[in-house]
């Protein structure tokens, strides 16, 4: 019995040789990836043999420089961050910083909106009143509305609203996620296990989700995976992790500590890559 041979040969292919690329496209992928060099290289210059998880969005090897990195100086700016449960075995968390590190969480399973809002609440008192930032798709839009209703004043993170640069990614969410790995790979957060506020188990169930999203690209734009996506590939929910996220994204957006005001002012070593202080943040 004959056996037919399929014969295949690669063939590169690189964005100069597509003249239908928008002429922006070298452009946006640059700026997007320029803490990805070997990203660039293979998207432009078509070096695929230089990737290893190429697709993974924050990188191992950043969290674990992360946890041995210390800044010299971070404005402390106090926020907390959640990210409510919507279904079964997903996590309600939040957690709280001053800076980049966590400093205090809350981890409940799935829990109705009063509850989540009482432990926002309470966290918030606990640290002086600070700001309170919720992701709003689904059950965050009632726990912001509770808040509010008593007179609080959080913010939501609206994930699948429109990102600030829209040129450039897909969504807010993307464009957070994104963010947070560039602050990653430039040594800007400074990430340590401390005693009394999270366990060795839960420090290592938040930086194995940090590493768990991959990107893609649409109509050119970074995409990051959804968290629906991750539960349907590996069968649990990146909440930790998101919330994190937000926790960086929302550092610009609480006030500097008094006693670093002064200090903070001129001083742009702790600034965002790119600023989310802007009211398109929560359309």
């Amino acid at each position: 019995m004959a056996t037919d041979v399929i014969h295949r040969k690669f063939i590169q292919a690189l964005p100069s040789d597509n003249p239908y690329l928008s002429p922006e496209y070298i452009n946006v992928l640059t700026e997007t990836f320029s803490h990805r060099p070997e990203l660039l290289e293979a998207y432009l210059h078509g070096s695929w043999d230089v990737l290893a998880g190429a697709d993974q969005v924050i990188k191992d090897i950043w969290i674990t420089r992360a946890q041995s990195l210390t800044l010299s100086y971070q404005a402390r700016r106090p926020r907390l961050a959640c990210d409510p449960a919507r279904f079964g075995d997903d996590e309600t968390v939040i957690y709280f910083s001053e800076t980049t590190n966590i400093d205090d969480q809350l981890i409940l399973g799935q829990s109705s909106i009063t509850d989540v809002a009482h432990g926002c609440k309470s966290m918030s008192a606990k640290h002086g009143n600070c700001l309170i930032v919720v992701e709003e798709d689904f059950l965050g839009g009632g726990v912001l509305d509770i808040l509010r209703d008593e007179g609080l004043a959080p913010l939501g993170f609206k994930a699948s609203g429109s990102a600030i640069n829209k040129e450039r990614y897909t969504n807010a969410r993307s464009e957070a996620w994104q963010i947070t790995a560039q602050k990653f790979a430039q040594n800007q957060i400074e990430m340590k296990l401390r005693e009394g506020v999270m366990s060795r188990h839960d420090f290592d169930l938040l930086c194995q989700q940090l590493c768990t999203p991959i990107y893609r690209f649409r109509a050119g734009k970074t995409y990051i995976e959804e968290k629906e996506e991750i539960k349907a590939r590996l069968h649990r929910s990146p909440d930790r992790a998101d919330a994190f996220v937000i926790l960086q994204w929302s550092y610009d957006l609480a006030p500097v500590m008094p006693e670093d005001s002064v200090y903070n002012e001129g001083s742009d070593e702790n600034d965002l890559v790119e600023s989310y202080a802007t009211k398109s943040a929560f359309d």
